[in-house]
């Protein structure tokens, strides 16, 4: 079972997740530069594939738990798994990014 805290804390960056677009669309382009740049990332194109490749690897692993299907612990190299992100998405317009992030 996830503790109670981490359990809130999971589902509070879920609804943040969910509201980057929105909140991207609101701001100004230097507003817009100053936050991707905080986040490690040159447009909102790479930072919405790098959220959504996370919870797709957020969501199979709370698929397993619930399911009580054994899951092999896994250590992430970071650099490398959100350089897979972006590379899977290379070729993909952005209006097909959002789709699939939306």
């Amino acid at each position: 079972m996830i503790p109670e805290f981490t359990q809130t804390l999971f589902l509070q960056s879920l609804d943040e997740w969910g509201k980057y677009m929105e909140r991207s669309k609101r701001l100004s382009p230097e507003e817009q530069a100053d936050f991707l740049k905080a986040q490690g990332y040159a447009s909102v194109y790479e930072l919405l594939a790098h959220v959504g490749v996370w919870w797709e690897e957020a969501e199979g692993v709370i698929r397993d738990m619930l399911e009580k299907r054994q899951r092999p612990s896994r250590k992430y190299d970071f650099d490398e798994f959100n350089a897979a992100a972006l590379k899977r998405f290379k070729d993909t317009s952005h209006e097909e990014l959002l789709a699939w992030y939306a």
